[in-house]
């Protein structure tokens, strides 16, 4: 799988950004003090090297979180693609390939076809990507050149 044209190494400041205005970080807490509550499972349908997959089916998620910031999320997941929490009512769709797979959510639905055309620049405001890559395959260039930014003097080995 090729990652989408526009598609940008954004990802975790996006995550990050969306856990502060969630209020994720208002208040110091450890997993034992929050609550266990649970969210919406929004599957996500999916395309790519091993062909469309329908949304899979589940029940709610439990996560540990204040109530309130519990009310404004979901649990989006495709059927190969790693699950993340991300905002309640926002749309998701996953890609699928030998590097590995991706989910992506945001408030704005987008076909499946306008992911995989030279047409398409990425989105336009806030998005949650969540990658799993491979790195026995054809990831591997993705994996090493997330292993070069986290460790830099692996970086001349890596790339």
């Amino acid at each position: 799988m090729m990652a989408p044209a526009g598609w940008k190494f954004e990802t975790l400041l996006v995550v990050i950004s969306l856990f502060l205005s969630a209020g994720f970080f208002a208040q110091k807490r450890t997993r034992g003090d929050a609550p266990e509550i649970r969210v919406p499972f929004v599957g996500c349908a999916s395309d790519g090297q091993t062909g469309p997959m329908e949304a899979p089916k589940s029940l709610d998620k439990v996560v540990h979180v204040d109530a309130g910031v519990a009310q404004r999320l979901a649990y989006y997941e495709t059927e190969e693609a790693p699950g993340v929490l991300g905002p309640r009512g926002w749309y998701c769709f996953g890609v699928n390939g030998s590097n590995g797979e991706q989910l992506f959510v945001s408030p704005v639905p987008h076909k499946p076809g306008d992911l995989f055309t030279d047409k398409w620049n990425g989105f336009d405001g806030p998005a949650i990507d969540a990658a799993r890559m491979s790195g026995s395959t054809s990831g591997r260039f993705s994996v090493a050149q997330v292993v070069a930014r986290v460790f830099p003097p692996a970086a001349c080995v890596a790339m």
